[in-house]
């Protein structure tokens, strides 16, 4: 491997074949992006909810369920053709739904 800093060994872009210039590029861009991408881990011990759960945890009914998903107000994620919660997502959004529970006018 050439690494991503044998530019500054004194070769000139010239010097090099198309196959080492591939990869300094690679090497470069791959490094790039491991310093940009968090290594976050997605968390294994996440807990999905159903509808009716998500619905009797936020007092709504099914219907305004739907809608705040429909609107992008609750992330809805589909596991086969079943939709799912989760549920740190909905502890979250509690605060959020009760203060639009009562504000008329807003559908």
């Amino acid at each position: 491997m050439l690494g991503h800093n044998c530019f500054n060994m004194g070769k000139r872009l010239i010097d090099y074949t198309a196959e080492q210039f591939i990869e300094i590029l690679l090497n470069a861009y791959f490094h790039e992006v491991s310093n940009v991408r968090p290594n976050k881990k997605p968390s294994i011990n996440t807990e999905f909810l159903t509808r009716k759960e998500a619905a009797s945890i936020l007092k709504i009914s099914l219907p305004t369920l739907d809608r705040l998903t429909l609107n992008g107000d609750i992330k809805v994620y589909r596991i086969g053709n079943m939709k799912r919660y989760k549920k740190d997502e909905i502890l979250m959004s509690t605060k959020k739904v009760e203060e639009n529970k009562y504000r008329r006018g807003q559908f």
